[in-house]
């Protein structure tokens, strides 16, 4: 504890005022400053910080309660510890006091034995509330300089990835975009969409322990064993990011990208539901760069590959959300004249404008359909059990 501790006594009676301040100046340890309203004290408590009030819950003008509340909203006083003098008996008062911000009260007419008790353990209470600040401050320090250290991490293995892969810089911010399309629509947020983020900007960085001829090989031009090489790349990008505390979950996600929906896939041929859905999503992404590695590959090309991965290769719902992206990215000009709506703002006489299907491929309705009334209850009667994942666009026309 302090050598010295400043103890503002508030009190309208003078006589209370005078005799509470010498017993408490018994204690060498205390410097006892007073006042005889709640508007001094406040002047005197902003001059002095004392480390504990002591205050008559009754005064005229502003009460104890209104001084605690007061000191309670104030950016330096607001730690200090508050103790309220008073004779109520009133249990709801005393219990509406301590909610408001109120420490421990001290009983009227006053035991002085009881005045040194409470002071002691109010110090106490307060060195420990200290300590804590102290402890939460440092911790709060400690979390911003790992947070710059992870940053640093993140954009060393960034700038490793970019400058060992040819391409890869530009392979992962495109990753990127296409992951959060896809999971900002099958509801994938927070912790798991930061890390499938970092996963996407990540997910090549397991070919930086490959050998540069190897990398710069294109597909037709490798043999089976190094075929066979590149594919240990998740596995190998799992091993990199794995041990880093932060990105664990990135690693898991990052082994998991080449797991086919149906369990033909690697490492692990695990299917479906057991494969990670952010790994499901950045299988979907590493179709879709295989595919735009193909210069010769058209719109319509792409859509087709996509709709034979679907149930196989990838996970339907993905399949889906991916062939959208296709659609919207490879011709922007697709949304020109049509508006997009939820599923709960269709209403009759709306003309579809791409199919409406839902998450496990059932054709609801097919594109250019001006809906019903029928139309309507069908499609959220299915929605309930079978969503629809995809984005609704209907003609502006209609």
């Amino acid at each position: 504890m302090k050598a010295k501790v400043k103890i503002l006594l508030v009190e309208d009676e003078t006589a209370q005022l005078l005799m509470l301040a010498e017993v408490l100046r018994e204690e060498e340890s205390y410097i006892v400053l007073t006042a005889d309203n709640a508007r001094t004290a406040l002047t005197i408590a902003e001059e002095e910080e004392p480390e504990i009030i002591i205050s008559d819950y009754f005064m005229p003008g502003m009460t104890g309660m209104e001084l605690c509340t007061r000191v309670r909203a104030h950016a330096v006083l607001k730690n200090s510890m508050f103790l309220l003098l008073t004779s109520a008996t009133d249990i709801d008062l005393k219990v509406k006091s301590l909610q408001e911000g109120a420490d421990d009260f001290i009983s009227k007419p006053t035991n002085f034995k009881e005045v040194h008790a409470r002071v002691r353990v109010a110090r106490r209470l307060k060195a420990m509330r200290d300590e804590i600040a102290e402890d939460r401050k440092r911790l709060e320090q400690m979390h911003a300089s790992m947070e710059q250290d992870f940053a640093g991490i993140i954009n060393l293995l960034t700038k490793v990835l970019g400058l060992r892969v040819p391409d890869a810089s530009a392979r992962a911010r495109k990753a990127a975009e296409i992951a959060s399309f896809i999971a900002q629509r099958l509801d994938i947020s927070g912790d798991d969409a930061a890390s499938l983020d970092l996963a996407a900007r990540m997910h090549e960085i397991g070919k930086i322990t490959l050998p540069d001829a190897l990398l710069r090989k294109s597909p037709s031009e490798l043999t089976p064993e190094e075929r066979q090489s590149i594919a240990e790349y998740p596995m190998l990008g799992q091993i990199l990011v794995g041990d880093i505390p932060q990105l664990a979950d990135v690693g898991i996600i990052i082994r998991h990208q080449c797991e086919n929906f149906d369990g033909t896939g690697y490492p692990d041929r695990t299917a479906q539901a057991t494969i990670p859905l952010p790994s499901r999503v950045l299988r979907g992404v590493i179709l879709l760069e295989n595919l735009s590695a193909d210069a010769s590959a058209s719109t319509e090309a792409a859509m087709e590959a996509i709709g034979r991965a679907r149930g196989t290769i990838l996970d339907p719902r993905i399949a889906l959300l991916l062939s959208q992206f296709v659609e919207i990215s490879n011709n922007p000009s697709w949304r020109d004249g049509k508006k997009q709506v939820d599923i709960r703002e269709l209403v009759e006489g709306m003309v579809i404008a791409s199919d409406l299907t839902t998450g496990s491929g059932v054709k609801l309705l097919p594109k250019e359909t001006r809906i019903t009334a029928a139309n309507i209850s069908r499609i959220l009667a299915h929605h309930h059990h079978d969503p629809i994942v995809n984005d609704i666009y209907v003609h502006d026309r209609a």
